[in-house]
């Protein structure tokens, strides 16, 4: 490890970075399989966006995000999935995630905090070696409004995102730190349990073996029919407190 930087291995869609490195610095490592990114992982998202685009065009917006909204407060909270796939005939290695240890396809939900926690954004799907902020830069985060906050896990950083307290961080050995991760995470489940729910789908929970386009349609046709139950759940629960 660096102090000013992370080595990660050299791979074909880094040459192009390298040698645009080699002409304005000389702050990179002299040996042919690595290279020194100088300065936080700004630099390895970027590369990620630009190699690795999304795989369709096509999103998911639900016009609910901003019901009730009161600007003290999160309005949602964001997090990727990884959907399993075979192993590409083509061997690339973009599509496999160090994370999981298995190749997959990342998609992107964001979920209201209010109960029945709808779900308001759905991205396009990306390789499964795309960094989350990377995925969020170039889909969720140009949708936000400027002073909006969302609540995010470890992955994420940058303004728009309130995440929890690192190991690292001064305050969470203190009583208000602890109490802030556990209600960061208590409140932000919301988006793990339909992410939990869109896998209980065999399309989204299994290995998928087809091709990537006919991933994109299963997933946006399990994101729609999970709307769908959440708001006819809700429809019943207010027919119900008529009632009583």
């Amino acid at each position: 490890m660096s102090q000013r930087g992370f080595v990660i291995p050299l791979r074909p869609q880094h040459r192009r970075l390298l040698h645009h490195h080699r002409r304005r610095s000389s702050r990179h490592h002299q040996h042919h399989h690595c290279l020194i990114l100088i300065g936080e992982s700004a630099r390895k998202r970027q590369a990620d966006a630009l190699y690795n685009p999304p795989l369709t065009t096509t999103q998911i917006v639900f016009d609910r995000r901003l019901d009730g909204w009161d600007a003290t407060c999160p309005t949602c909270a964001v997090d990727t999935t990884l959907i399993r796939i075979m192993k590409p005939e083509v061997n690339d290695f973009h599509f496999y995630s160090a994370k999981h240890g298995y190749h997959g396809v990342k998609y992107e939900l964001a979920v209201l905090l209010v109960p029945p926690h709808h779900i308001v954004w759905c991205g396009p799907g990306y390789r499964g070696s795309v960094h989350d902020m990377a995925i969020a830069s170039f889909g969720f985060i140009p949708a936000l409004l400027p002073h909006e906050r969302v609540l995010a896990d470890l992955g994420y950083h940058g303004e728009h995102f309130l995440i929890p307290l690192g190991k690292r961080h001064a305050a969470l050995g203190t009583p208000e730190g602890k109490e802030y991760n556990y209600y960061q995470m208590a409140v932000r489940c919301c988006v793990e349990r339909v992410n939990a729910l869109v896998k209980t789908w065999n399309a989204a929970g299994a290995i998928w073996r087809g091709s990537i386009h006919s991933l994109e349609q299963a997933i946006q046709a399990i994101v729609v029919l999970v709307e769908l139950r959440n708001q006819w759940n809700e429809q019943d629960q207010q027919s119900q407190q008529q009632q009583e």
